[in-house]
């Protein structure tokens, strides 16, 4: 069973979220976030989708 929620910015659900969109998508194109870029998610709406509280996907 999924839930979707929504993920607060600078918790652990985001620092995860973060870990997770940065290990799949920028590292296997050399790419990493910057402090910079992660400070400008401050007023993203973030949600995220969960199987017994382990992120499956986010949605920035």
């Amino acid at each position: 069973m999924f839930s979707l929620r929504i993920i607060d910015y600078g918790s652990a659900d985001y620092r995860a979220m973060v870990h997770l969109r940065d290990n799949i998508l920028r590292k296997p194109l050399g790419l990493t976030f910057s402090e910079e870029y992660l400070r400008q998610e401050i007023n993203d709406k973030l949600i995220g989708c969960f199987t017994r509280e382990k992120g499956r996907g986010e949605v920035p």
